[in-house]
C-alpha cells in the first residue's frame, strides 16, 4: 500500500499544491522552512486525522485563511482508496473512499487477503477523533 497522490489546499504554508508519489522511493529537498516537513505533516494528518506538531488543528489552515483541504489517493494491489479531509473553524468533516467516517464500513475489498496486517495499516486511515 502506497499514496499516490496528494493535494493540498491552504494547509500550512501550501496555498495549493498538488504531488505524485513514486511508489518506490520520493525525496524532498530544500532549504529550511520551505515546507518539506510541512508535507510530511500533511500526509500524516490525512492518515491519522491528528498533526504530530500541534494540538490544535485550526493551526494547520494557512494564514489568513478559513478552512483548508486535504486529498490523497492510496494505492493497493485491489484498487484505490481515496481520503479526504476538510477543516474549517466550525470542525471537519473526514472521508474515505467519499464516504464520512462515521459512515464508513469496510468492505471486503478493502481488507488484504494477501497481508493480513494491511487492514491494521489501514484501519488507522479510519480513526476519527471527535
Amino acid at each position: 500500500m502506497w499514496l499516490q497522490h496528494l493535494s493540498l489546499k491552504t494547509f500550512r504554508n501550501y496555498k495549493e499544491t498538488k504531488i505524485d508519489f513514486n511508489p518506490k522511493l520520493n525525496v524532498f529537498l530544500g532549504r529550511n522552512a520551505q515546507g518539506k516537513t510541512n508535507i510530511l505533516e500533511a500526509i500524516y494528518f490525512l492518515a491519522l486525522t491528528r498533526s504530530h506538531r500541534t494540538r490544535t488543528d485550526k493551526n494547520l489552515i494557512h494564514f489568513d485563511e478559513e478552512q483548508l483541504h486535504l486529498s490523497g489517493l492510496v494505492q493497493k494491489k485491489t484498487g484505490s482508496i481515496p481520503l479526504e479531509i476538510e477543516l474549517t473553524q466550525k470542525g471537519r468533516v473526514t472521508k474515505v473512499n467519499h464516504l464520512k467516517v462515521f459512515d464508513f464500513i469496510a468492505p471486503e475489498w478493502f481488507i488484504s487477503t494477501e497481508a493480513p496486517n494491511e487492514f491494521l495499516q489501514t484501519a488507522a486511515l479510519c480513526k476519527h477523533n471527535a
